[in-house]
């Protein structure tokens, strides 16, 4: 029991032997470590958005699953979170702009963005048969082919 009971019993496999499925070169910028010790490229690599644009990344998500089950060799599929506001936060600048004071609530449009991107992780997370990694920087759902 303890950790070992914890760990899967299959390993994943080099990124060699995966595709990668990103939204927004986060995968691929945790992926690419420091200088010294550069992994080697995957088998294959598709952005749902490059820009960051989560409609962007829901029209574009069941392509990129098709064409990642057509990448021959490849052992796993890689897909990134999809984030509605990536590394940004929601805060109120004071009056005179000294700086952060309240955290704000969101506008209608970035509450319907933050729901699309729950809606586009859910179908990601049912695609990945619920298998998700967290042991980089940024999460990812990891689906066996």
């Amino acid at each position: 029991e303890g950790v070992a009971a914890d760990l899967p019993s299959h390993r994943l496999p080099g990124l060699d032997r995966c595709v990668v499925i990103d939204f927004h070169g986060r995968l691929r910028r945790s992926l690419q470590g420091d200088t010294q010790h550069q992994p080697c490229p995957p088998l294959g690599y598709r952005d749902l958005s490059s820009t960051g644009k989560v409609d962007e990344a829901a029209a574009a998500l069941f392509d990129a699953l098709r064409w990642s089950e057509s990448v021959h060799g490849a052992q796993a599929v890689l897909i990134a979170e999809v984030a509605s506001l990536p590394e940004r936060k929601r805060l109120k600048t004071t009056e005179n702009g000294a700086g952060p004071a309240l955290l704000s609530e969101p506008s209608a449009n970035e509450t319907e963005v933050e729901e699309l991107a729950a809606a586009v992780n859910d179908r990601i997370y049912r695609a990945a048969e619920g298998k998700s990694l967290s042991c980089l920087p940024e999460s990812m759902f990891v689906k066996a082919k």
